[in-house]
């Protein structure tokens, strides 16, 4: 089996496939809201697919969705764990992974317009002697992903405290010797404006390059159910 040096990391901010535990979304059912936050993770998973020979792809599930999440991971790399504890996470993520990697990327899945180019780009730029850090700043002013080829424990045992939001999280980066790289781009989709955003970027031609023809037609059904939430 070839050995890659660069993982990818996906993770969720809560339970996305338990439709009893994820969180509710606006006004929809709990049923459609697991059907948006489990169809932004499918697509990340699709994507990672188109990159498995380049990197490997760890899938990080709240343990709530354990039993409940889809087919298609079946045999991938799974880790269920309590979602809200990130530092707990990351923890684990050092024991098992970052130190067996060169470039380590970790993508929140509640966010979309990252492509496999993109992703590709962002790898590239850790790829290198430098001691590297990237951070994906969404539209909304959050964190929507990070990466690093030098493992820090001291930064990533503050990570939490960050609350991911980007102000917080560049300073405590700026902290440390890293020569860093600010992505813009992805947005997150938690509210009636990411909802919004989001039919109004699938609208376009472009998305394809981040969201397949067979992603688009997972989110149509909840674009038909509450298309007067678009309405705006």
């Amino acid at each position: 089996m070839k050995k890659h040096n660069s993982c990818i990391y996906l993770v969720p901010s809560f339970p996305v496939f338990n439709e009893q535990e994820t969180q509710q979304f606006s006004s929809f059912n709990k049923s459609d809201s697991a059907q948006l936050f489990s169809a932004l993770y499918l697509n990340y998973k699709e994507i990672s697919s188109q990159l498995s020979e380049l990197a490997e792809s760890i899938f990080c599930f709240d343990e709530r969705d354990k039993n409940h999440i889809s087919p298609e991971f079946s045999g991938s790399s799974k880790i269920f764990i309590n979602l809200e504890n990130k530092s707990l996470l990351l923890k684990l993520l050092s024991e098992k992974y970052f130190e067996r990697f060169n470039n380590n990327l970790i993508i929140f899945t509640n966010t979309i317009k990252i492509s496999d180019k993109d992703i590709l780009k962002y790898l590239d730029l850790l790829n290198r002697e430098d001691e590297s850090f990237i951070i994906g700043k969404s539209q909304q002013g959050k964190v929507s992903f990070f990466g690093f080829n030098i493992y820090n424990s001291d930064l990533l045992n503050q990570v939490e405290a960050t609350d991911l939001k980007f102000d917080n999280f560049l300073h405590l980066v700026c902290r440390y010797d890293y020569f860093l790289n600010v992505l813009n781009g992805s947005f997150y989709v938690e509210d009636i404006n990411g909802f919004q955003n989001l039919y109004k970027e699938l609208s376009k031609k472009e998305s394809l390059n981040y969201c397949s023809q067979h992603m688009h037609e997972k989110f149509t059904h909840l674009f038909i159910e509450y298309k007067e939430l678009l309405k705006c």
